[in-house]
């Protein structure tokens, strides 16, 4: 959890737009919050508004092709809507670990510095039936 707690206080440090509205419950201190328990919760707790839509549409053939609506580049294609979701959520772990892995790069580039909390959201999250969870068609 350290290199999440790490990207977590990257983020916060760079005081960005509408991060930590409400931070009630976390400690800067090495184990998390004050009574012991996981840094991690209050952080999910708190990008929970970061929610992503689908966008989608049924091509002659019966498949259906899509994107992520706040993240544009992420695309797509499955048989049924469910392949499709699981797909973008697929893609969308992908990149996430990409852009955490090229944190600088991604962040201040003008087209990819909104993804940095959906991305968050999505590294916090315990496997990818969780991130399919934020997704909303």
């Amino acid at each position: 959890m350290n290199s999440l707690r790490q990207f977590y206080l990257k983020l916060k440090l760079l005081n960005t737009k509408k991060y930590y509205e409400n931070s009630k419950g976390f400690s800067h201190t090495e184990g998390g919050t004050e009574d012991g328990g996981s840094a991690v919760r209050p952080m999910q707790s708190n990008l929970s508004i970061y929610e992503l839509t689908i966008e989608f549409e049924q091509n002659e053939d019966g498949r259906y092709a899509g994107s992520i609506e706040q993240i544009p580049a992420i695309v797509a294609d499955g048989e049924t809507l469910e392949e499709l979701r699981m797909e973008l959520v697929y893609h969308l772990f992908e990149y996430a670990k990409d852009y955490y892995a090229d944190f600088n790069r991604y962040f201040n580039s003008p087209n990819r510095h909104s993804h940095a909390y959906y991305i968050l959201r999505v590294l916090l999250e315990d496997n990818l039936e969780s991130v399919s969870g934020m997704l909303h068609a």
